[in-house]
């Protein structure tokens, strides 16, 4: 009777330890998901922690590029005006010859004007 009994209450037991045992295994499972998520996040994370400090210094490159290219392009447009100061000087030199020079003409036509009237009252 008394092997009966422990059999008995084995067996009640083993009963109401199954709903516990089923319900941790559920637990054990659960959080092994929840372990393999945190991973997965941890992956993802480690990935966009890379591809921002990519990001980093393609932004780094393209700025100094950016410097470097104004940089070039300040220096380009000062040689511009340097160029065309001299230029400028050089079209108003240009201008006061050439107005010196039609003045001379004007004087010169008025001159010839005036000697071929004199040669012309001469013949006469």
């Amino acid at each position: 009777m008394a092997q009966e009994l422990i059999e008995l209450l084995r067996t009640v037991l083993k009963e109401e330890r199954q709903p516990v045992h089923e319900q941790l295994a559920r637990l054990e499972e659960g959080q092994q998901r929840l372990e393999e998520n945190q991973l997965r996040l941890e992956e993802r994370q480690q990935r966009l922690e890379e591809r921002q400090q990519r990001w980093e210094e393609k932004l780094d490159n393209f700025m100094m590029e950016t410097r470097s290219h104004f940089k070039k392009i300040d220096d380009e447009l000062a040689g511009h005006r340097r160029m065309f100061e001299l230029l400028s000087n050089d079209w108003r030199n240009a201008k006061i010859d050439i107005d010196y020079l039609s003045a001379k003409t004007g004087k010169h036509d008025v001159e010839i004007h005036q000697i071929k009237k004199r040669l012309e009252l001469q013949q006469l």
